[in-house]
């Protein structure tokens, strides 16, 4: 009997394969061709998608919509080969290629409602446990389909699945054991947590380390105890920023592409930038559209870092919505190029580090390289400057002077400053409203060489700073447009990092990614630490996000 099932098995593998090489040749796909085997170290019948170039130590490239197409075709045989249950669902490792240790599921199931799920792993000697209630993405009445998050790579991980009615009563239970495959990256399943002061807890959800630059094809997401729960992996370009929604997950694959990726890892568009570079920096602006930061990909155009786009998430058609170089050309005209180590010219002469929303037609960006805070409306017709925040020694003996907002009290100015958020408050008259961001507190223009010599205040740092006394800052702004005023509400001190850095917001705390300072951490309200957690890199981090990822991934 055993060897009529494997041979059954055999021939049925036989079978997918000749389908899917059939499916690449159909579709033009450019990537080697694949097949399906069965996953080995696990308890749980699964299925495991391996690429010819995989055997041969390379990475699959798969952002790629085309290839998409075709493994989302064999996910689809594979579902309808038989009649899957909870018991014995349809599961398959990371089918998509997009998070290394996630895995496919899917069954039918007419007594069930929810879906929640435990895993239980042990890492470095310690119990730990991660625990979800999955949102089920298919729309079909009692089948469940999902990916499950939170495996951790190379080690035993013991899941237990529950079906829940709808009272959320379990109706029913399955276990399996499962040992997903070791970090692509080589990335720790653990990073370092140190307690706070803060006797208050941790807020709810993963984090995400964006752009780490010891690892610049991968973001890791990890729990509140530092354990490793997911690695994303692109195809040349560090994970800068992530963006969600109810249908998306959104990020750079590339230099020049953005990724549209579905709850169940698979890549459903590609947005090209053509010739031009992502930096940094994204946001969701209008309905399905995206606001982006970009340089010039040319090498014999020495400007980088000044470009603000729009594109469409469903089309992916791309323009140019404002060119900093048209509003401040007297600051360009001002800076001076550096030389690339290839040789080339290099202007950097604002460096624009994040973008956020303020309205439907206005934004607020950071620019980095004059430790400027700036706002702008009319975006989509004709773009206009509302104002300026910050110091004023890269901006004298031009027009814009005009726009600065004046400082009220005693406090020293920002500089070097990375992601600007708006904080609305409904306690503040029409007009008013917060600005918070990671003041990291470094002064040093590559592009005026004449300004460096002079640091705006005795609070400031340069690039390489070994002084104990060198600290960066969370800072927080009243903006009052009425008065065209800015004020220093709240600030704490952070580990100092100079050029990279960014703030999180949660509900009641905040976390802070001092990034070349090899750390983030969670402040409390009051700018108590909470908890410390170390970065893994020889170098820094870009940015750390925290999501909860609900409405995407879980309930």
């Amino acid at each position: 009997m055993k060897k009529l099932i494997k041979l059954f098995l055999t021939l049925t593998l036989l079978l997918i394969s000749f389908q899917i090489n059939l499916s690449n040749a159909q579709a033009n796909v450019p990537d080697h061709a694949f097949e399906v085997t069965q996953y080995e170290n696990t308890s749980l019948p699964i299925y495991d998608f391996v690429f010819d170039m995989e055997k041969e130590g390379q990475d699959a490239q798969y952002y790629n919509v085309a290839l998409q197409e075709t493994l989302n075709g064999q996910v689809e045989h594979l579902q309808h080969e038989s009649n899957h249950s909870f018991e014995g669902p349809l599961a398959i490792m990371n089918p998509y290629g997009t998070n290394t240790t996630a895995l496919y599921m899917y069954f039918n199931d007419e007594e069930i409602t929810d879906i929640s799920y435990s895993i239980q792993t042990s890492v470095y000697g310690a119990d730990h446990a991660f625990e979800r209630t999955i949102k089920n993405q298919n729309a079909n009445e009692n089948t469940f389909e999902f990916q499950l998050i939170g495996l951790v790579p190379n080690i035993e991980n013991s899941v237990t699945l529950k079906g829940l009615d709808e009272s959320g009563n379990e109706v029913k239970s399955m276990n399996f054991t499962i040992t997903p495959p070791k970090s692509n990256a080589n990335f720790p399943n653990m990073i370092q947590k140190i307690e706070g002061n803060s006797t208050q807890e941790l807020a709810p959800g993963l984090f995400v380390l964006n752009g780490n630059a010891t690892y610049p094809n991968y973001g890791f997401i990890v729990d509140n105890e530092g354990v490793l729960r997911g690695e994303i992996q692109t195809e040349g370009y560090r994970l800068d920023t992530v963006v969600t929604t109810e249908d998306y997950l959104l990020y750079a694959s590339n230099t020049n592409e953005i990724a549209v990726v579905n709850p169940l890892g698979q890549v459903i568009r590609v947005i090209h930038l053509k010739d031009l570079n992502l930096h940094h920096d994204f946001i969701l602006g209008a309905e399905n559209e995206l606001w982006i930061l970009a340089s010039i990909n040319d090498a014999a155009i020495p400007r980088r870092e000044d470009l603000i786009l729009k594109a469409n998430i469903e089309t992916g058609e791309v323009t140019t919505m404002i060119d900093l170089m048209d509003l401040f050309p007297e600051l360009y005209i001002n800076a001076q190029p550096t030389l690339t180590s290839s040789g080339n010219p290099d202007l950097d002469w604002i460096h624009l580090n994040s973008i956020t929303k303020f309205d439907d037609d206005s934004i607020i960006v950071s620019a980095r390289e004059t430790s400027s805070i700036i706002k702008f409306s009319n975006i989509h017709e004709d773009p206009q400057v509302d104002y300026i925040i910050g110091p004023d020694e890269p901006w004298i003996d031009t027009a814009s002077m005009d726009y600065f907002y004046q400082p009220t009290g005693d406090f020293p100015l920002h500089a070097g400053q990375h992601s600007a958020l708006i904080e609305r408050d409904d306690s503040l008259p029409e007009g008013q409203y917060y600005i918070e961001f990671f003041n990291n507190n470094y002064w040093d223009m590559f592009s005026r060489p004449d300004l460096t010599e002079t640091p705006i205040n005795d609070q400031v740092y340069s690039f390489n700073e070994e002084s104990p006394y060198a600290e960066s800052y969370y800072y927080k702004y009243l903006v009052d447009e009425n008065a065209g005023t800015f004020s220093l509400e709240q600030s704490y001190p952070t580990p100092y990092s100079a050029i990279v850095g960014n703030i999180s917001p949660q509900e009641n705390s905040m976390v802070i990614n001092t990034g070349r300072g090899a750390s983030f951490g969670e402040y409390d309200l009051n700018g108590e630490l909470i908890a410390q957690f170390q970065h893994v890199t020889t170098n820094y981090v870009y940015r750390v996000h925290k999501l909860t990822f609900n409405n995407f991934w879980f309930k």
